[in-house]
């Protein structure tokens, strides 16, 4: 096994310990965790969004 497959493998599983943690989802390279993964991703994704805008109002109410 190269390294890079090691690393690639330690990364995979900090992903699974985070999602666990932090948005309570077990995942266990499985395809149905691939869908769970999907939905937290655009949860996120959406949220990321939706805090950008808010910090563009913020600092455009600032500059007026």
């Amino acid at each position: 096994m190269s390294g890079l497959d090691d690393e690639m493998r330690q990364i995979a599983e900090k992903g699974v310990t985070l999602t666990k943690s932090k948005y309570q989802q077990g995942l266990d390279f499985s395809k149905e965790s691939l869908n769970k993964l999907e939905i937290i991703l655009l949860q996120d994704l959406d949220n990321y969004k939706h805090k950008d805008s808010l910090e563009k109002n913020t600092l455009q109410r600032r500059n007026i």
